[in-house]
Formats: structure tokens, C-alpha cells, sequence
């Protein structure tokens, strides 16, 4: 074996040991233990919070997509013409939500949900092909993919 002058290391941290708990005074664990529950406490309360926060997204999206199928459903004969405009849809999803046409204009996750609905009415209907509006109404909510903070796929 090899021999050092080092310390032992274990000799040294029941050192350190004994000089931190020399230092405690009494009371000051239950405070410490009083902060701790405080930050989690406040942790949870966020994070519930956020959860909330993701809820009203979730019920705004859907929203959104029942109010483009109804819009577009609605207006068939004129998307099957091609004049119906996204900024009309914007506008029918804004009056839906209670918004401005700015503030849906602004929110880019909004605009997403907005723009995968009508891209999968396209499909679903050959882009006006199909004769028939209920092609449109017939769609289901499906996936809406969530490109905020959590940039995860929710199922609708």
C-alpha cells in the first residue's frame, strides 16, 4: 500500500461533523423545517397553477377548433369558392373566445390550432372537393400539439 501524509479522510469528516453541529443552536432545525414546508408549499401552489394555466389553454384551443368547423361548415359553399379568408377565421375564433382579432393574431399557439384545423378540413374535405359540408362536421377534436413551454401533444 501506498503511504501519505495525507489526513484520513474519514477522521476528517467526523471533524467537520462535530464542528457544524457545535455550531447549532437550538431552534434553528425547526426553522429550517418550517422554510423547507414554505418552499414547497409555495412550489405547489405554482405548479397547480400552471396546471390550471394549461387547463384554460386546453378548453381555449378546443374552442378554437369546434369555432373554425362551425365557421367553415357554415360557410361551405364559399370555402369550396375559396373566399373564405384566415383572417375571417381569426375573426370567428376572436368573437368565440371573447377576444380581439389582435390578441388571437398575437398568440402563436392560438394561430397553430387555428391553421392545423383548417389544414385537416382540407384533407378531410380534398380542399373543397367533396360536395357534401358534412365532411367538415364530421371531424372529430383530435391532437392538438401544444408548442408552449411544455411543447408536448395533448389529446383533445
Amino acid at each position: 500500500p501506498l503511504k501519505t501524509n495525507l489526513p484520513n479522510p474519514a477522521a476528517h469528516h467526523v471533524e467537520v461533523r462535530e464542528e457544524v453541529l457545535s455550531h447549532h443552536r437550538p431552534g434553528s432545525m425547526s426553522r429550517l423545517i418550517n422554510v423547507f414546508f414554505v418552499l414547497i408549499t409555495v412550489f405547489t401552489a405554482r405548479r397547480a397553477g400552471a396546471e390550471s394555466q394549461d387547463d384554460d389553454a386546453l378548453s381555449m384551443y378546443r374552442a378554437a377548433q369546434s369555432e373554425v368547423r362551425l365557421f367553415i361548415g357554415g360557410k361551405y359553399s364559399e370555402y369550396r369558392e375559396g373566399r373564405l379568408t384566415h383572417r375571417m377565421m381569426k375573426q370567428a375564433v376572436a368573437e368565440r373566445l371573447q377576444m380581439t382579432y389582435s390578441e388571437v393574431k398575437q398568440n402563436r399557439e392560438l394561430c397553430l390550432v387555428i391553421e392545423s384545423e383548417v389544414e385537416r378540413i382540407s384533407q378531410k374535405c380534398r380542399e373543397g372537393r367533396v360536395e357534401d359540408p358534412s365532411c367538415v362536421l364530421s371531424l372529430e377534436s383530435d391532437v392538438v400539439e401544444n408548442h408552449g413551454e411544455h411543447g408536448r401533444k395533448v389529446e383533445l
